[in-house]
């Protein structure tokens, strides 16, 4: 029973030393960010654009700013300057520190309720963006597209 023990605590032991060597931090540019942004956004499967083109209808949306480069590494202050900008608020610990792409789908996923449906009264546009991001179809749709 004994030696049973042991080589399970011995497997787990040697497991989470594996797992801690090979964990590797993921780094997400602002392109990138707004790709994984317009995926929460959506109310069906969004099309798969490329950084530059998602960043570019984020832009259009109003969420980033005309600015911004799409191949420019994402900060935690960047996230809470688009957060803010949608409503939520955002105080992250390090602003300077890169965001890492898991922490901002966990984030994108934890707020995602007040980013579907409260995006057109935050922006005062007078249009769902999950109208706008379905085509106008209406299939799907969360929020109303007129307010």
């Amino acid at each position: 029973m004994k030696k049973v023990v042991f080589g399970m605590v011995a497997l787990l032991v040697s497991g989470v030393i594996v797992a801690a060597g090979s964990s590797q931090v993921v780094n997400v540019t602002r392109g990138q960010f707004a790709q994984l942004l317009l995926n929460a956004l959506a109310t069906k499967e969004a099309p798969q654009l490329s950084p530059a083109k998602a960043m570019s209808k984020v832009q259009e949306l109003g969420l980033m700013p005309e600015s911004w480069k799409a191949a420019t590494l994402m900060n935690h202050a960047d996230l809470a300057l688009v957060f803010h900008t949608m409503g939520i608020s955002y105080v992250p610990n390090d602003p300077e520190a890169p965001l890492s792409r898991l922490f901002a789908e966990a984030l994108l996923r934890r707020y995602r309720r007040q980013i579907v449906h409260q995006r057109g009264w935050v922006l005062g546009h007078g249009f769902s963006p999950d109208n706008y991001l379905d085509g106008d179809h209406g299939e799907g749709v969360l929020s109303p597209s007129k307010f």
